[in-house]
């Protein structure tokens, strides 16, 4: 089974209102070929990356699920949420990026579609998810909205900071924040 077929089975397999219309718009975009970042030194940073690491986020972040809810108290969210949030926390990378045509630039690819007027990625990623009618609880909204952890430019402004630092103490925030960044250390397949 090649990455896509993986990914499609993956989401395919959550019953949730919305899927099957973000399946759709999902044929009408570049995200089985997107590069997930822009530079070589970069996670993803391939055409194929943006999948490759959506599915990464998937595996680590419901092996990190089992193993939380075998050996902690109060993990209070489902594998299906997880696995939810693994898989919509980047879409806001999709139709974003082209390859870089600049002789003797850093990047590999460059911005084109900033049509988001937010401060950070986790909140684009969360509004096109709400927009293509995913039914998301609002553990799975602050998850998608904080997942980029400190890196996200508004965990460190207030009043934002308050509502990180609350969002950080939910084990499926926790859960994604942490199968993000070791998928960011892996970029490879897991």
């Amino acid at each position: 089974m090649d990455n896509k077929q993986k990914y499609i089975s993956a989401v395919t397999s959550l019953n949730r209102p919305g899927i099957g219309k973000y399946l759709e718009w999902l044929e009408e975009t570049d995200f089985y070929t997107a590069p997930a970042s822009t530079k070589p030194s970069y996670h993803g940073c391939y055409p194929g990356g943006l999948l490759q690491h959506s599915l990464n986020v998937m595996v680590i972040a419901c092996d990190l699920w089992q193993v939380c809810n075998k050996r902690l108290k109060n993990v209070n969210c489902t594998k299906e949420s997880v696995l939810l949030c693994a898989a919509l926390h980047d879409v806001c990378k999709i139709n974003t990026y082209k390859p870089c045509t600049w002789k003797g630039h850093e990047k590999e690819y460059v911005v084109v579609d900033e049509n988001y007027p937010l401060v950070g990625h986790g909140e684009k990623s969360l509004v096109k998810a709400l927009q293509l009618g995913i039914d998301l609880n609002n553990d799975e909204m602050e998850a998608i909205r904080w997942h980029m952890g400190w890196f996200d430019s508004g965990a460190r402004e207030y009043p934002s900071t308050y509502n990180f630092n609350t969002a950080s103490k939910k084990p499926l925030v926790k859960i994604i924040q942490t199968a993000d960044m070791l998928a960011c250390l892996m970029d490879q397949e897991v």
